[in-house]
């Protein structure tokens, strides 16, 4: 499978993170961000296809930068997480353990 950009759409940035569900869970994947969009590919399809069902293309998560309307980050010792709020009120959550999440979230306010 894999991400895959539209032409002449450049990636900002990629880590590999994690993915909380407003469902509850964990799921481990790849983040892209770009000048444009927000892309989550999972590691497994598990649970995932279910979820997010009309922000989904070819099994990736991808949200346009257009429909985010706030990032905060969240810290402590062990845990630092990126929360994006949506313009529908969907609230996305990742994950970065104990790592920095300081690129991913410049990354997702550049525009």
């Amino acid at each position: 499978m894999g991400i895959e950009l539209e032409p002449g759409e450049q990636q900002l940035g990629k880590w590999i993170i994690n993915f909380r569900p407003a469902q509850g869970g964990l799921i481990g994947g790849n983040l892209v961000v770009t000048a444009t969009r927000i892309l989550f590919e999972p590691k497994t399809n598990v649970g995932f296809s279910t979820l997010y069902v009309d922000r989904q293309y070819k099994g990736v998560l991808a949200v346009p930068k257009s429909d985010v309307t706030d990032v905060t980050v969240e810290k402590s010792f062990l845990s630092k997480k990126v929360h994006v709020t949506l313009s529908d009120g969907d609230k996305l959550t990742f994950d970065n353990g104990a790592m920095s999440v300081d690129k991913v979230v410049d990354a997702i306010n550049a525009r």
